[in-house]
């Protein structure tokens, strides 16, 4: 049983978790200095050319030592250098550049030329959490799905209690086997107001979490496996507010563990939500949908049946569903997905005009048009935003079933996937799209029903929806 605390208690704050943002710090502070000198290259653009130079991590500060012998010092908590060009200019110099190559060398256990041949441990840093766990224990975990045939559907009694003791109880928080074995890919989107960018984005920086010490630009060039801070026109004023926006993430205690840090990170430094925030969710479909009519097909049946109970579940912790310009109603662009007609099996290309030719346009509940780019993205941009994990794992949940059921829930056998009587039931439910779209608990059960097969999922779900209210 995956462990569950609330998602409002963190660090040592309440004093009841292992990990929280100071033993990270410490932890990748104690790393980069056990790595000794590391040898990178860095641009001089004052020659020109590329050279080597020396870093050397002591506490919180690099030591940069190029080939002339000049040395300089980079505070890596305010992304600050002594040499005359950072002092003179404010510019982000060589210096700076040198420190953040090797300390993510150092931290992703990439490094070469190091004088210090110490064998850095990878997972040092990431994964301790779960201290008792082989690698290998933990990703056959990862892959453990299970179904315990449990419907609210026939059990309403049940649905009615569960609602009546979510409402007060706290929002769970899990760590381990989230998704229930699936390998889908997905990415976050967390947008928030007031709060000191700059300064999350510092402190985020220092931990390895974000690409850069500062807030970026709007659509600015990412780091892979990083986060960045990006402006949001929509959210920021001045240095205060933006948006966080992760890269492409899986279903591991490491991703659930930084989710955490960065909401605290964030909190503290004044990060708050309201109505004008979103928290989008991207998921990865290629794997799932590409060049598969019938799945496509139970997608856009999926999207339909159950738009209103998105729509309360994307309420979050402020109530109820903002229906903004931003995410409207995309019932009419899932209704066209039903009648259209799909391409042959496996023509992926025609796939992607087909969905391009349906999709109408990026500011929909659910955004298909990622799905025609580069990115095979399907977006869920109804969320409210929020900055408590544990709601953010229950958005995540929510997409990651869409897009599951859609490949399990059939009521033939087909596909290579064997069919379960729970999956008949579903498939079942599925293809009543047309009468379950409603504002009514009957609605939510057959929602829960479809996208998860544990009962554990369903109540994580249930625990926001019954604090929220239909639009």
């Amino acid at each position: 049983m995956p462990k569950s605390r609330n998602s409002g208690s963190i660090g040592s704050r309440q004093g009841d978790i292992t990990y929280d943002e100071r033993e990270m710090s410490d932890r990748i502070e104690d790393r980069l200095r056990a790595a000794g000198t590391v040898r990178v290259n860095v641009e001089s653009r004052t020659r020109g050319t590329r050279e080597d130079v020396d870093v050397t991590f002591s506490g919180r500060t690099a030591v940069i030592r190029s080939g002339s012998g000049r040395s300089y010092s980079v505070d890596i908590n305010t992304g600050s250098c002594d040499c005359p060009d950072f002092v003179n200019r404010q510019n982000r110099c060589r210096h700076i550049e040198a420190a953040d190559i090797a300390r993510e060398q150092i931290t992703q256990g990439t490094f070469q030329g190091s004088r210090n041949d110490t064998d850095i441990n990878t997972n040092q840093f990431t994964g301790e959490y779960i201290s008792n766990e082989t690698e290998d224990e933990i990703r056959n975990l990862q892959r453990e799905y299970h179904d315990d045939s449990f419907f609210y559907t026939e059990n309403p009694e049940q649905f009615e209690q569960d609602m009546q003791r979510l409402r007060e109880a706290p929002v769970p928080y899990y760590y381990q086997n989230v998704l229930n074995g699936s390998n889908v890919t997905f990415g976050i989107e967390l947008e928030f107001v007031d709060g000191d960018s700059n300064a999350i984005a510092r402190e985020l920086h220092s931990l390895g979490i974000c690409s850069s010490s500062s807030m970026q630009r709007y659509h600015s060039l990412r780091a892979p496996g990083k986060w960045v801070l990006e402006i949001d026109g929509s959210v920021t004023r001045g240095g205060r507010g933006g948006e966080l926006i992760s890269p492409v993430l899986t279903d591991t205690p490491e991703t659930w563990q930084q989710i955490e840090t960065i909401c605290e990170v964030a909190r503290r430094h004044g990060a708050r939500v309201n109505t004008s925030t979103g928290g989008h969710v991207h998921i990865g479909a290629e794997d799932a949908l590409d060049g598969k009519r019938q799945r496509w097909r139970r997608f856009f049946k999926t999207a339909v049946g159950f738009e209103e109970a998105f729509h309360r579940l994307a309420g979050g912790e402020q109530s109820r569903f903002r229906n903004s310009y931003y995410a409207p109603s995309s019932l009419s662009q899932n209704r066209a997905g039903i009648s259209t007609r799909m391409p042959q099996e496996e023509n992926t290309s025609a796939f992607q005009t087909v969905i391009s030719r349906i999709s109408q346009g990026k500011y929909q509940s659910i955004n298909i048009s990622s799905f025609s780019g580069s990115k095979k993205t399907i977006e869920f941009r109804a969320f409210n935003g929020t900055l408590t994990p544990g709601i953010i794992q229950a958005n995540v949940k929510y997409a990651a079933g869409v897009i599951n059921t859609s490949v399990r829930s059939r009521i033939r056998q087909g596909e290579g996937i064997d069919v379960s009587d729970s999956d008949r039931k579903r498939g079942r439910i599925i293809n009543d799209y047309e009468i379950n779209n409603n504002r009514s608990d009957l609605s939510i059960m057959k929602a829960m029903d479809v996208m998860f097969s544990r009962k554990e999922d369903k109540e994580h779900i249930l625990s926001v929806m019954a604090k929220n209210s239909w639009v």
